[in-house]
């Protein structure tokens, strides 16, 4: 029952953010980005286990209008950094890395003033950790 009130949530808060004034520039448009990313990273287990750190990323994404407002996106991102681990023992800095893709269409809908963009899509994460002590 959590889990589907969390998609619920998700679908809700995804139609209610990608409502927007439909002026040209807001419009989804062919294009490529490629950035920096910081962010941090925290895994807990009560009682048992914790693992924290900070992460350097670089993110790529592209996206490519079709006919009809038709869109394809495809992200890709790539971050690593070191974590401090306190469980049974403990160890600081170990590895940690992951790389993450992620391939969505979607259509653009003119509602009035505005432009609803629903996508769907497929994601994949992998995510390297020895954190043996």
């Amino acid at each position: 029952m959590k889990k589907i009130a969390a998609v619920f949530i998700a679908v809700v808060t995804l139609i209610s953010t990608a409502a927007s004034r439909a002026e040209s520039l807001l419009v989804t448009k062919t294009g490529s980005d490629i950035g920096l990313s910081l962010s941090s990273y925290r895994y807990q287990e009560p009682g048992l286990m914790s693992l924290k750190g900070a992460k350097l990323g670089l993110d790529v994404r592209t996206v490519g209008v079709l006919q009809n407002g038709h869109f394809i996106r495809g992200d890709l991102r790539y971050a690593f950094g070191s974590v401090d681990y306190t469980g049974s023992g403990s160890a600081n800095g170990q590895q940690d890395w992951y790389i993450e893709g992620k391939g969505v269409a979607g259509r653009d809908w003119y509602v009035g003033e505005s432009v609803f963009a629903p996508y769907a899509g497929l994601g994949y994460r992998y995510l390297s950790n020895d954190a043996r002590v």
